[in-house]
């Protein structure tokens, strides 16, 4: 009776085992499929830095003036050109140029918006004054679109009113300020399997949300400076030898084509602000976008040099004109632009080509 009893006992031990064998079995394969149906990131920094260096290589984005967007579109229109309103649906409802077509700016990385541009046209981007178009410009040049800036946007064809200057004598330094080279380089973690253009929709959706499309202004940066804080790194874009002539206080040099050249990223400090200077705002736009889309925090000055000095030695060109505002740049052969191209051009109110259907 005990033998029978001791039988028993050994074979429910035994089926005891085979069953948690089983069971470890099964667990070992769900975990085996589960780990093979993850989905494998990889660093895309590098393709980044690729096509920005090349991009800031040939001069960055090009900028038209108004005066030529209104011959190419009003007087002799060539279909060729395509202008794209980044400015507000109701102020483009108000008035635009003939033919363009309204993206806000809010919207512009939005890929069912970036699919209804043209990918055989050139495209003209126009805002308000210049600023966001250099923004959204480096996102779409980046993913194959021929692109242009109309210098200083709509305040070029509308002569707008006179506004008040708000230039200071601030301090400037002719002393160099040597950088550290040893910062971390940000990783750009996406999944593998998307290509480039996703990838940079996705970078762009990021900066959107995180309010990384803005700009600094001077009198802030001056505040700071004199306040001896220590949370931005101001970077001059400009020509090394109209930094050596004068700059503001601490900043280093990075001349634009050289942005992400060599060890120059590793000057930047992921955990500070970037504030980038260079003429007049629109190359320090181009760059702060490019720098977003890498894991960097940066931020263009408002008027580049041209706001914090009226010195035309130390700025490189022609100062601001206080009396309009910002409206120096370069042109598309990339020569400094000196003085106001303000004009009065006629303008159309349409209710029919606003692309502004994104989430």
């Amino acid at each position: 009776m005990v033998s029978k009893r001791v039988a028993l006992i050994i074979i429910l031990i035994a089926a005891s085992i085979t069953t948690a064998a089983c069971g470890n079995m099964l667990l070992a394969e769900v975990d085996s499929n589960t780990h093979s149906t993850e989905i494998q990131q990889v660093d895309r920094f590098d393709e980044l830095v690729a096509v920005a260096d090349e991009l800031l290589k040939t001069g960055g984005i090009p900028v038209i003036s108004s005066a030529e967007v209104y011959e190419k579109i009003n007087l002799q229109p060539d279909p060729s050109y395509y202008v794209v309103d980044l400015r507000s649906t109701i102020d483009f409802m108000r008035g635009s140029i003939l033919g363009a077509v309204s993206i806000p700016y809010e919207t512009s990385w939005q890929q069912d918006q970036i699919d209804k541009l043209p990918m055989d046209k050139r495209l003209i981007l126009i805002c308000d004054d210049g600023t966001k178009s250099a923004q959204a410009a480096v996102q779409w040049k980046m993913m194959g679109y021929q692109v242009m800036i109309m210098e200083n946007g709509m305040n070029a064809w509308n002569k707008a009113d006179p506004h008040e200057c708000a230039i200071t004598d601030n301090p400037i330094s002719s002393d160099e300020t040597s950088a550290s080279s040893n910062n971390q380089i940000p990783e750009v973690m996406y999944e593998s399997e998307l290509e480039f253009n996703e990838v940079l929709v996705k970078i762009n959706e990021k900066i959107f949300q995180e309010e990384l499309t803005g700009t600094m202004d001077p009198i802030n940066l001056r505040n700071s400076i004199d306040n001896r804080e220590d949370n931005f790194l101001v970077v001059d874009l400009r020509a090394r030898e109209h930094y050596m002539l004068g700059h503001i206080p601490e900043a280093i040099s990075i001349p634009f084509e050289e942005v992400v050249d060599g060890n120059n990223l590793e000057k930047l400090p992921m955990k500070k602000e970037i504030v980038l200077v260079d003429y007049y705002g629109s190359r320090s736009n181009q760059v702060a976008r490019m720098l977003n889309q890498l894991g960097y925090n940066a931020v263009p000055m408002d008027g580049g040099m041209g706001g914090w000095t009226i010195e035309k030695e130390i700025i490189g060109t022609e100062p601001i004109d206080c009396q309009w505002g910002s409206c120096l740049s370069n042109d598309l052969n990339d020569n400094t632009i000196g003085g106001c191209s303000w004009k009065n051009l006629p303008t159309v109110v349409t209710r029919v080509q606003i692309l502004d259907g994104g989430g």
